[in-house]
């Protein structure tokens, strides 16, 4: 009998600690905070805990068990949670009719960008730190002018720029539903007692 009320005991505080940890996580990304997020992430992580919950359930219910299904159920629901459109039904929606874009982007525009940019935030999924961009020199900065440019003229971002990366923050409920965990847009993976992430083109 005391053994059975250790064990509940144990767990009560267990949830208790995660939730005061993911509330403090959940506020440093709301206030944009991103070292003291990072920090807060990487206190918890040192702690070694996982859950032993490592499937998700799909639209129906029905338990996935295997990697690829899981992030593919992840890559789904956000893409219905955030409404993505269809790229061919929109690629030429956001055309502009070439006389009305504007002149191209100045090098000292891309070149002010870059000394606006903060270090110390973690890089995006290209994994390039803001320090390598602004230390750059004269030829970075030419050569991010020229992608500008570029871009600038074909009215078309990058593939590569139209990808964000998610960490799922358990809330509450049922640990296999989707929709009972919080969204969190970064490049690096926080926590959760189970941590996934998807892609969303």
């Amino acid at each position: 009998m005391f053994k059975k009320e250790i064990q509940m005991k144990l767990r009560r505080d267990k949830k208790s600690w995660l939730e005061q940890e993911c509330a403090k996580t959940n506020e440093w990304n709301e206030k944009r905070k991103s070292k003291e997020l990072f920090d807060q992430v990487k206190s918890i992580q040192s702690k070694k805990f996982s859950s032993k919950n490592i499937c998700m359930n799909d639209v129906n219910g029905q338990a996935l068990t295997e990697p690829d299904e899981v992030l593919k159920r992840w890559n789904s629901y956000g893409t219905h949670l955030f409404g993505y459109p269809n790229k061919k039904e929109t690629k030429d929606a956001y055309k502009v009719a070439q006389q009305d874009v504007e002149p191209e982007p100045l090098t000292s525009e891309v070149e002010a960008a870059i000394k606006d940019r903060k270090a110390g935030k973690s890089p995006g999924l290209d994994n390039i730190p803001a320090e390598i961009i602004k230390n750059s020199g004269e030829m970075g900065i030419k050569a991010l002018h020229h992608l500008c440019c570029q871009i600038w003229k074909q009215q078309e971002w990058p593939e590569e720029w139209k990808l964000q990366e998610f960490g799922m923050l358990y809330k509450n409920g049922n640990s296999k539903e989707c929709g009972n965990y919080r969204t969190m847009p970064l490049s690096v993976m926080p926590v959760r007692s189970y941590s996934s992430s998807y892609l969303i083109e």
